[in-house]
């Protein structure tokens, strides 16, 4: 393999007449570049990359076969799993295939102007640096111009469309460190000085009204980064954590399942920040005594379009913490991209295709359950269907559904909601949560009255959500028609696909062991499943660990992946509910008729590297 990528593309230019990724230095040269009409190659990668002389032919070949056994997978992906290929050498003939120039930055002028448009925290954690205006776009350089991650947290917060150009890690963490500062801040919401612990052993206690006042504009900008910082980050929660006396506010993100600390805000700011936050919500600001819960759509009061929950929970000497909920609006995944194996994604799309029955997503809370179901509602929601929802809160603003807020202080509880909505001429009905047997039986009579109904359940598991509906007093006969299935799941961290690593070769010993620990309390044969895992994954067989990069923050996850589990309703289950059946019955048909559990999702989706096995065992214990 060449050692030299600049001189392998020359030669192999020279060779080919091809063209090489075109570099330029000064601000004139690259808008000519972008608007200049490039010609991109239709050579296939592997093609290209055969004829720069980067990968040897037996290599390409190998990789590809690679590729025949799973064809999610990129070939590029499999080339740097294999180690055959760099991917400074990868990027680089990305970028030429899709005529992204390569910045010189060393000899790049950067007004700082542009500077000034995106925030320092943003640009250190995203590694990119802002160059220039060209047609109302952003240009920002990036060593990765392909990873749309960032590319999306720059345009969420400059409200600009972005282009990215290539550059080199060390050229852009120096450009960084010449037109921000020498010093990365600490992690902290830009303009927010991290505040030490005080020693309070012998201060006086001090009284909120003694704090020095802050300015409506100052609070407003605490709220408004903060939000921000917690979206580019990808959080999915804000926790605002009070102390008492003059201790600091504790600012924490939820990211991939883990809470870690934000920033800390000075004592002074407590009052301000929390009745900014209410008053967003739509909340009494006075009432500190209780609960309250409150939505933001903060695209009418800030720079970015998210919905947020807030729930506001009264603690000692008169706080409150608040807990934040962030919703974006472009964010909603769809039903493919949640996870799920092909054969279970098309019996999914099938069931809910039927528009008539009850249709469950099992699972504890924070397992996302939310998401699933307004995956499902995407699909639905056509202009031939009259959609309604029933929610408390309504978490997610949606267009095209009739969404309608539970509440049960004025007698508006599930119940009511449901026979209602039963007289609007439904055609799908989204239940947000079933908590008790009103819920249940109404859900249950809509889905036998012709309607498509969707519902979450908190319920370790698909077949322990049938036991759990018929403890609640739900009619056997009623429900054992209705049912069209459950869907189980959990979430779970997801290995960083860039630096995730490959263990070694699994023993004999340690692939029974694993064989035993997929087939126990279940009716499957582990000869069975072993020819199933040498046919999907190959004959030698292993588990991939987290290593740690500075795309993932040093902690091998990014993301998360769904485990899923699909119980199906119908002639096979219809007996076992009528006679009430024990869960592991209930279970063990199931898995007959071809479920695979949440465990047995888990291993799999980890041999294949999406995961590692010690997320799959704690989520499924």
């Amino acid at each position: 393999m060449a050692g030299n990528y600049e001189t392998a593309l020359r030669s192999g230019a020279e060779r080919t007449g091809l063209t090489i990724v075109e570099r330029v230095g000064t601000p004139n040269q690259l808008r000519e570049a972008l608007r200049r009409e490039r010609a991109v190659s239709t050579m296939k990668l592997g093609a290209r990359l055969l004829e720069l002389g980067l990968v040897r032919r037996d290599e390409l070949e190998g990789a590809l076969q690679v590729q025949k056994t799973d064809s999610r997978r990129h070939l590029g992906e499999i080339l740097l799993d294999l180690g055959l290929v760099s991917k400074g050498h990868l990027y680089q003939v990305l970028c030429e295939k899709l005529g992204i120039p390569t910045i010189e930055l060393a000899q790049f002028t950067i007004d700082p102007t542009v500077i000034r448009l995106l925030p320092e925290d943003l640009a250190r954690q995203s590694r990119v640096i802002p160059l220039c205006l060209v047609d109302g776009n952003l240009v920002v350089a990036m060593s990765d111009p392909l990873d749309p991650e960032p590319i999306d947290r720059v345009r969420f917060v400059v409200q600009t469309p972005v282009t990215p150009v290539m550059a080199t890690r060390e050229d852009i963490d120096r450009a960084i460190r010449v037109y921000y500062g020498g010093e990365a801040p600490a992690r902290d919401t830009p303009g927010i000085v991290k505040q030490p612990r005080p020693d309070t052993r012998d201060a006086e206690p001090r009284r909120e009204s003694a704090t020095a006042e802050v300015s409506d504009n100052s609070v407003v900008g605490v709220v408004n980064r903060m939000i921000t910082a917690a979206y580019a980050s990808g959080a999915s929660d804000i926790h605002v954590d009070s102390s008492s006396g003059a201790q600091h506010v504790s600012i924490r993100f939820r990211r991939d399942g883990e809470l870690t600390e934000h920033a800390r805000l000075p004592a002074h700011l407590r009052a301000g920040l929390v009745s900014r936050i209410k008053s967003l919500a739509g909340i009494d600001i006075s009432e500190r005594r209780r609960s309250q819960e409150g939505r933001i759509d903060f695209i009418e009061n800030g720079p970015a379009e998210l919905q947020l929950r807030v729930i506001t929970v009264p603690t000692r000497d008169g706080n409150e913490d608040i807990a934040i909920k962030v919703f974006p609006f472009h964010d909603l995944l769809p039903l493919h991209m949640l996870g799920l194996r092909p054969h279970l994604l098309d019996a999914l799309q099938q069931l809910i295709a039927t528009r008539d029955g009850l249709m469950l997503i099992a699972g504890p809370a924070g397992s996302g359950r939310t998401t699933t179901a307004h995956a499902m509602l995407t699909l639905l929601n056509v202009p031939g269907a009259k959609i309604w929802t029933a929610e408390n809160p309504v978490e997610i603003a949606r267009p095209g559904l009739s969404q309608v807020e539970v509440n049960p202080q004025i007698g508006w509880d599930y119940a009511s909601v449901m026979s209602t909505i039963l007289r609007a001429d439904p055609d799908v009905i989204m239940v947000s949560e079933i908590r008790g047997r009103e819920t249940a039986a109404s859900a249950v009579e809509a889905a036998l009255k012709g309607c498509l109904v969707v519902s979450a359940l908190h319920s370790h598991s698909a077949a322990e959500t049938v036991a759990r509906l018929l403890d609640m007093g739900v009619d056997a006969f009623s429900l054992s028609d209705a049912l069209l299935g459950i869907l189980g799941q959990r979430l779970v961290r997801r290995l960083c696909a860039r630096c995730r690593r490959a263990s070694r070769p699994l023993t004999p010993a340690e692939i029974e062991a694993l064989l035993q620990e997929y087939c126990e309390g279940t009716p499957l044969h582990r000869q069975q499943i072993a020819a199933e895992w040498a046919q999907r994954f190959g004959d030698v067989l292993v588990l991939f660990e987290a290593a740690g990069c500075e795309l993932c923050g040093g902690t091998g996850y990014r993301g998360r992946i769904g485990l899923h589990e699909l119980l199906l309703g119908g002639a096979g289950l219809r007996p076992l509910i009528l006679q009430r059946r024990p869960v592991a019955e209930l279970a063990a048909a199931a898995i007959s008729d071809g479920m695979r559990t949440l465990k047995q999702d888990g291993i799999e989706k980890a041999l294949a590297g999406d995961c590692d096995l010690r997320e799959v065992r704690a989520a499924t214990v």
